[in-house]
């Protein structure tokens, strides 16, 4: 139960291996380039996905841009959560995210088109293309919005804004990744520095006195801001609700849960909006 220790002072086979994505930040700006380069190809298609020979084509085309989009996104994240002080990867971070969301915002016709498509569509489509048939899963999944939420409005505008409704999220994790701070305590002539790792572990303690004193010392930030965490949850259930019925869904839950397919209990959950 010493002091814990810092990222420095820890071994490397501890510690996350990024090499397997990229070998240093240029190589992860190299790429950082080249999707921004790649938009445009994507743009090309726009009013062509009900063509089986142009979906084909781009559907490889995507699903290679969104591995290279996906890895920037896990660099510059698993980065910044080494060290949310490190302004670096907090810059990294920011761009990614700005990124993604502009190209969520140009591309939104994919999921425009692809959900004006019927099941009886794609199988046909399918029928005259089999470079399509390991997307089935994919395209089907988009099908499902025809009639359960069919996808209207200003998309583009839409896709900007929810960037913007997902900030209340980003303002508890900087709290809570970054400045929040537990203090240390004494138990039995040893002197315990909490951390949110330390704080599972210690509670698996025999020690039933100890228990108490980690879970009192451990809440006790969040105690303190109380009212700013209480605005945050508010400002995160308002934008869940904003989101919920510009998307055509009954309820936050329905939200969450339609993607995966996962239907909605038939009674003792009361739905609202």
């Amino acid at each position: 139960m010493n002091k814990n220790k810092t990222r420095n002072q820890i071994e490397d086979k501890y510690k996350w291996d990024l090499s397997v994505l990229y070998a240093s930040d240029d190589c992860w700006e190299k790429d950082y380039r080249k999707v921004e380069k790649g938009l445009p190809q994507l743009m090309a298609f726009k009013g062509a996905l009900a063509d089986s020979g142009k979906l084909g084509q781009f559907m490889q085309l995507y699903i290679d841009h969104s591995v290279v989009r996906e890895n920037l996104h896990v660099y510059a994240h698993v980065r910044f959560f080494e060290d949310t002080r490190n302004a670096v990867y907090e810059e990294m971070k920011g761009r990614i995210e700005l990124l993604v969301s502009k190209i969520s915002a140009e591309t939104v016709f994919i999921k425009k088109e692809l959900s004006s498509l019927s099941l009886d569509d794609i199988d046909t489509m399918i029928h005259e293309n089999s470079q399509l048939a390991g997307y089935r899963f994919f395209l089907k999944s988009y099908a499902r919005y025809k009639t359960a939420h069919p996808f209207g409005g200003n998309g583009n505008c839409f896709s900007r804004t929810e960037n913007c409704l997902k900030k209340p999220d980003d303002a508890f994790l900087a709290f809570h990744d970054n400045n929040i701070l537990f203090g240390e305590f004494e138990h039995k002539g040893e002197k315990i520095h909490l951390s949110h790792a330390k704080y599972a572990q210690l509670l698996e303690s025999p020690d039933r006195d100890l228990r108490q004193k980690v879970f009192d010392y451990y809440y006790r930030p969040f105690r303190q801001n109380i009212d700013v965490l209480a605005n945050i949850y508010a400002a995160n259930v308002l934008a869940n609700i904003k989101l919920a019925k510009v998307r055509n869904y009954a309820s936050m839950l329905e939200m969450s849960l339609f993607p995966d397919y996962v239907p909605l209990p038939k009674q003792g959950i009361q739905q609202s909006r």
